[in-house]
């Protein structure tokens, strides 16, 4: 259970021989309602497994792109100053990569969260408002919140594994940096 609630839970059930996970709920705290369910409906332990087994089953032809042994765990160092700030985010949550002045992604180091800031107008055009809408939704345990910038012309999305409250506080915190 977390500490807050800006967090989902989980109910855990392991093997006792081996310590695999055979399934997991994900819990809304508040609600008591389970997100998402993870299980086996069937496993067999103690097979050896062959170089073949974890050969690709793609096709000659298929695009694919080999990822690096490093792990994505950066922050991009940007000469340009940043055009907006995230004011708010759970506690333990940290920056593990900035894409840009448009992409922040977020991670305690068991849920991630994204904010995507999209500019749609023009200054001086005389519209403060975005043409798009405000929504919330929630499908499992990911939820998308989008909603019109405070005090300027855009919109910013979070996207994410925390609860629908977490992500709109999130949105809600975004700024923009006046110098």
């Amino acid at each position: 259970s977390p500490k807050y609630s800006d967090r989902y839970g989980y109910r855990l059930w392991l093997d006792k021989e081996t310590g695999l996970l055979l399934q997991s709920h994900l819990i809304d705290v508040d609600t008591r309602k389970i997100r998402e369910i993870f299980q086996f409906s069937a496993i067999r332990l103690g097979d050896a497994v062959s170089e073949d087994m974890l050969l690709s089953s793609l096709h000659a032809d298929a695009i694919q792109h080999r990822l690096s042994g490093e792990v994505v765990n950066h922050v991009e160092d940007v000469s340009v100053k940043p055009q907006w700030r995230v004011a708010w985010v759970p506690n333990g949550f940290r920056a593990i990569q900035v894409s840009g002045s448009n992409r922040l992604h977020f991670t305690d180091g068991l849920a991630t969260f994204s904010i995507f800031i999209e500019h749609t107008g023009a200054e001086g055009s005389g519209s403060s408002q975005s043409n798009l809408p405000a929504i919330a939704t929630q499908v499992g345990g990911t939820v998308v919140i989008s909603r019109p910038l405070v005090g300027a012309l855009g919109q910013i999305t979070v996207i994410g594994e925390v609860p629908i409250t977490t992500a709109r506080r999130v949105a809600e915190s975004v700024e923009p940096v006046i110098y």
